[in-house]
């Protein structure tokens, strides 16, 4: 994939915890200067790809990150890459990781 539009791209980015596949062949294209909203249902992938660009999935045992990641610079910068492309990226901390909390609903208590 290649937009020089494209603020960031992500190419065939795939992304693994163990034997587990959480992502496989990402191709996208990120425009500056507009919204985009990733949509779709629980675990189908979206809070993965967003630690992947963040680079928070380095926190995580066992994790592994193929594809590439970039991110367009301003001015004359050609901009760098997120994620290394001639290797995959594993995580070599041991130990750790990283916690994510979310909000069950509750009922109310005070019913009337």
């Amino acid at each position: 994939m290649n937009d020089p539009s494209a603020k960031l791209t992500a190419a065939r980015l795939g992304v693994r915890y163990g034997q587990t596949e959480a992502l496989r062949g990402v191709d996208l294209a990120i425009p500056e200067g507009q919204i985009t909203a990733l949509v779709g249902p629980s675990g189908c992938g979206k809070s993965t790809f967003l630690q992947t660009l963040n680079r928070l999935s380095d926190l995580v045992p066992g994790c592994r990150v193929t594809g590439r990641i970039h991110l367009s610079g301003g001015g004359n910068s050609g901009g760098r890459e997120i994620t290394a492309p001639a290797r995959a990226r594993t995580c070599s901390r041991s130990g750790g990781g990283s916690a994510w909390s979310f909000r069950s609903p509750t009922r109310s208590r005070n019913r009337s």
